[in-house]
């Protein structure tokens, strides 16, 4: 009926005929989003919808609230489950204290016109994995056969949406995914071009125009002629899409793009700082290693791509949920087993927030750092088995080995495993920190600092508790330079610096009687 009805041509088709001016535009017209004209009757109006992004206002009792933005969750009565931006967590706000913001567009898989009785549009295959709801349909649009739609199939073994392509003689591939076959509704990146290392998810909406995923154009992708890859589009629990991955079907490496904007948004700084963190796709299995187990001991934790507090989250565990881990940072991301995304497990007074993951079972008996670094990002290793040590493409002693390092120099290392294995930067490969056999191969140079450090403030402590017990004021400055030199802070500082104050003080009254006296010496009377 419905082909008949677009004369013979299936609605992704149409759409497509319609893009391309070949067709009048269908009825009904563009589906247009709030725009500022209504978004000031929209609490009036019923216009507040699933998806749309708002801004807090008018809030008397709580007026830091105001000014803060996020995107709609499900209504309650005359409030709004909000979802506040920068990991601010979810508040429920009266319609009232809500605004739309201008040119507002449904967040990705919020809005959908094929919808079922539940509410939730549809796709046939997926009832075991969202109990029994419908999902959207999806298709892929693409460069390798001149933009017509394709439909995505469930993948019941993966648990997302697929379709397979193959790269042509150009060496890269460009596409775009549309909800319900209309380029009204795209699914898109951020920026022409958009790789899975650079980009993040938008959409639905009609801002799609030369906004197009393109495998081949990252060094990541390793792309050509012939090379076969699987698009895939990743739903949450509730049929949202939330990432975009792709896959070489004769290959393992996976890049994720998240869904901007839905648990707390992308940041430039953070996707910039970590695009050429290393491919982390690898599970425990593959790679040939033990995990590590988990609980979430903080209310809500957020999955981001990469370890770091400014990349995109996309995804979120609540208190009480166990994870196992493959891999971790120096400085506290966890990466998940068998899924994409990184969980810091300590804020350290971030936020006002500590703890996030509390570590469950037995600790791994051999880490190159036990310890959280206190400098963030990778760490420095020195070789320390002599006459050198063998830098392997996997964590294993059986793998290939890809180069040697010398006694004495230097590794840099962007995380760890919990068998002792340390992955250098820029994928040159893995070391082994420590062996049964042959002991420590391996030291962190910033663990050696740190002691350093730590005798250097225990010797300047020593120092100024005996300068403070003698009162002897020229010894007393000396040692309390000497402590600021080492870093040490806190009471005993504090404490020698008073004694200084008081010091000086006394100093001052004796050389106003030295005065005095000196300025009586002519007299008897009143030098006594």
């Amino acid at each position: 009926t419905e082909s008949a009805a677009n004369g013979g041509v299936s609605r992704a088709q149409a759409a497509f005929r319609w893009k391309q001016g070949e067709a009048a535009e269908p009825e009904g017209g563009r589906p247009s989003f709030l725009d500022p004209a209504t978004a000031s009757s929209a609490s009036t109006s019923g216009l507040f919808a699933k998806g749309l992004r708002v801004e807090l206002h008018s809030v008397k009792a709580r007026p830091q609230m105001n000014g803060l933005r996020g995107v709609l969750l499900e209504q309650s009565e005359d409030r709004w489950y909000v979802r506040l931006d920068n990991d601010q967590g979810d508040k429920l706000v009266k319609v009232r204290n809500l605004r739309l913001i201008d040119g507002a567009a449904p967040t990705a898989g919020f809005a959908s016109s094929r919808v079922s009785p539940t509410g939730v549009p549809s796709v046939a295959g997926a009832e075991d994995q969202f109990g029994g709801l419908d999902l959207p349909w999806y298709c892929l649009v693409g460069s390798w056969n001149r933009w017509q739609p394709i439909d995505m199939e469930w993948d019941s073994s993966q648990r997302c949406l697929v379709s397979t392509v193959e790269i042509g003689v150009a060496g890269i591939l460009s596409f775009q995914i549309w909800l319900d076959g209309d380029w009204t509704k795209c699914l898109h990146p951020d920026r022409p071009d958009g790789s899975y290392m650079d980009a993040a998810l938008l959409g639905p909406d009609d801002s799609g125009q030369n906004q197009n995923w393109t495998i081949g154009k990252h060094p990541q992708d390793k792309a050509a002629r012939g090379s076969r890859f699987q698009i895939r589009l990743h739903l949450n629990e509730h049929g949202i899409a939330k990432a975009v991955d792709w896959v070489k079907t004769s290959q393992g490496s996976v890049g994720t793009a998240s869904v901007a904007g839905s648990h707390g948004g992308r940041s430039g700084t953070g996707e910039a700082n970590h695009s050429t963190f290393g491919d982390h796709s690898a599970s425990a299995a593959e790679l040939g290693v033990p995990t590590r187990e988990y609980e979430v001991v903080h209310d809500l934790v957020y999955v981001r791509r990469y370890p770091s507090l400014d990349a995109a989250a996309i995804d979120q565990r609540a208190k009480g949920a166990r994870i196992s881990s493959v891999e971790e940072t120096f400085d506290g991301w966890v990466k998940l087993d068998k899924t994409p995304g990184w969980i810091l497990k300590d804020m350290r007074g971030t936020h006002g927030l500590h703890e996030l993951l509390a570590a469950v079972g037995r600790p791994p008996q051999h880490l190159a750092l036990a310890e959280l670094a206190e400098t963030l990002g990778p760490q420095n290793f020195e070789v320390v088995f002599s006459p050198q040590m063998v830098v392997r493409s996997a964590p294993s002693k059986t793998s290939a080995a890809r180069s040697l390092k010398k006694c004495g120099t230097i590794a840099q290392a962007e995380s760890q495993t919990y068998n002792g294995w340390i992955r250098l930067v820029d994928g040159e490969g893995w070391m082994l920190s420590y062996d049964p056999q042959y002991g420590q191969l391996l030291r962190c140079c910033s663990v050696e600092e740190r002691k350093v450090q730590h005798a250097a403030r225990q010797s300047a402590k020593e120092a100024l508790d005996k300068a403070v017990a003698g009162q002897d004021l020229s010894r007393l400055q000396h040692a309390v330079a000497g402590a600021r030199a080492a870093g040490l802070r806190g009471s005993p500082l504090q404490v020698a610096e008073a004694a200084v104050a008081g010091l000086q003080k006394q100093e001052e009254g004796r050389v106003a009687l030295r005065c005095t006296i000196e300025a009586a010496a002519g007299s008897v009377g009143e030098l006594q």
